[in-house]
């Protein structure tokens, strides 16, 4: 079925899809019409949809929401797929929920409601889909393959020995040949198990083939890489995933997609009177996103960079096309011409520059907004391969903190160096880089401080999940952001000077972590 549907890619609007929830005036047909533009992005709003819809009270309104949201799984296999993962997850799902439950009985017969009420799916809404779909035995198989999956992937996690480990869904081995160039695939580490479904069930197209172990980290939460073994357009390519338990990932995954709403808004709208024009192109802030699917109290996040990492330096192999910053920070200062070339900012291509510099804007705008803490180099990331930097680890949000916190804006002091002598053209005015980044934060937050009831409603939705983000607590946050008790003239100064602001305390937080760095080293 194509999802893609060419007369409506033009006319679909996401800011006016997110304003209207925003509003509580979301019309079911647009549900729909977001799935028709994209069904990749329908999967990726799913959370807020049900959310949104869980928020409604009980009548005519919601049913019809319930019944459009059945209607698409009925037709798209990724989006029912996505709903049994989301349903491993407490507060996501309204499968349970009174409402649900009543629209089953009002929208239902007798004998209907016997049919749905006797299924073996412990998800109602699946359940409900599944019977609109009448094939009950197919699909009770698929769910069984998928929780094996999820299973097997728990399980290595607690097995110290994993690495190498392999969980085979084909039995045609020869499709997996042509990537022994990438891994060494061991009979003895292999797992085979059936998967019925020509589909990628976590992250991007394609068809799943195996799932293999890449790495188990020995960081505070023991993380495991995986590598996803992907078939697309007849190639064989392996997408690195980590899972990691411990931390609430539905959390992480409400602050990706609240980075995806400010980009929404970034993107739809532009200072007419003085756009940032690079290249006869209006540069904007971005902030830097990755997909993450929680489940059973951890769950899978999408990994930032190249799906092969390649030593840049060959001299210093730790240098790859995705590094955190204080990688970058050791690779600068060292005495090799090689690592000098490649992190000299200021010798980069202008277009090189200004996606670096969108890129700290957006995100580093982005984090103060949501009232991200806990920022140290080891969890910012940057992407040398195309240029840009992205935040990850989102233990501490809605300014929730450690015992002993940086400032809010701890960007890493080799990047302000070295955007301080980078030069770059912006509407035919030449400044330092550093004057660029400040220049487009402020007009990033102030596009986002001039949306401030779109944002907490969305956002409250988002965190919804959990009793302790209440709605007190999020318009805090966001009022705490955006200083609205000032004028918008004094918000932005006081943002500027956070921005300027060169803190010990990042100094000694980073200190703290290469302490902790080095205790992990004697384990």
């Amino acid at each position: 079925m194509e999802k893609q549907n060419k007369s409506q890619s033009n006319e679909f609007d996401l800011y006016h899809f997110l304003f209207e929830i925003s509003m509580d005036s979301l019309e079911p047909k647009e549900v729909s019409q977001l799935y028709n533009f994209s069904e990749e992005l329908f999967i990726k709003y799913l959370p807020l949809i049900l959310s949104y819809t869980s928020s409604q009270d009980r009548g005519k309104y919601k049913f019809e929401l319930f019944k459009t949201l059945i209607k698409i799984g009925s037709i798209s296999m990724k989006v029912l797929l996505r709903i049994m993962i989301l349903h491993h997850n407490k507060n996501y799902c309204f499968c349970k929920s009174h409402d649900f439950l009543q629209y089953i009985t009002y929208e239902s017969s007798q004998e209907e409601k016997e049919e749905v009420f006797s299924k073996e799916f412990e998800c109602n809404l699946v359940n409900m889909i599944i019977w609109n779909k009448n094939n009950y035995k197919e699909m009770k198989v698929i769910e069984e393959e998928l929780n094996y999956q999820l299973e097997w992937i728990d399980k290595m996690y607690y097995n110290k020995q994993c690495e190498g480990s392999t969980l085979l869904v084909t039995n045609k081995l020869e499709e997996i040949r042509n990537i022994t160039n990438e891994i060494e695939i061991k009979e003895q580490e292999m797992v085979q198990y059936k998967w019925s479904l020509l589909i990628n069930p976590y992250f991007g197209e394609g068809e799943l083939k195996g799932i293999r172990v890449m790495k188990k980290y020995s960081t505070t939460c023991a993380p495991v890489e995986f590598g996803l073994i992907i078939k697309l357009n007849n190639k064989i390519k392996i997408k690195r995933v980590l899972y990691k338990k411990g931390d609430d990932l539905r959390v992480d995954l409400s602050a990706e997609l609240s980075f995806h709403v400010f980009n929404c808004i970034w993107n739809k709208f532009i200072f007419k009177a003085s756009p940032h024009i690079v290249n006869n192109e209006v540069i904007k802030p971005f902030a830097e996103t990755y997909d993450v699917i929680p489940f059973n109290e951890g769950g899978l996040i999408e990994m930032v960079g190249c799906s092969n990492e390649t030593p840049l330096c060959l001299t210093h192999t730790q240098l790859s096309c995705c590094i955190d910053g204080r990688t970058f920070e050791l690779y600068s200062s060292i005495p090799c011409n090689k690592c000098h070339q490649i992190l000299e900012v200021s010798s980069w291509d202008l277009n090189d520059k200004m996606k670096l510099i969108a890129s700290l804007s957006g995100g580093f705008v982005a984090g103060f907004v949501v009232g991200l803490r806990d920022r140290h180099l080891e969890n910012m990331k940057f992407h040398l391969c195309t240029h840009r930097f992205v935040h990850i680890d989102f233990g501490y949000i809605l300014n929730k903190k450690p015992y002993f916190d940086a400032n809010r804006f701890a960007i890493p002091t080799v990047i302000r160096n070295e955007l301080q002598k980078t030069k770059v053209i912006i509407d035919n005015e030449i400044m330092n880089g550093w004057d660029a980044f400040i220049s487009l934060s402020t007009i990033g937050y102030l596009m986002l401080r001039r949306n401030v009831g779109f944002l907490t409603r969305i956002i409250s939705l988002l965190f919804s999940f959990d009793e302790n983000f209440t709605d007190e607590a999020i318009t805090q946050c966001l009022s705490h952001s955006f200083y609205l008790t000032l004028s918008e003239a004094t918000a932005v100064n006081t943002l500027i000077g956070h921005l300027q602001v060169f803190s010990i305390q990042k100094m000694i937080k980073d200190s703290q972590h290469e302490i902790l760095r080095w205790c992990r080293g004697l384990n």
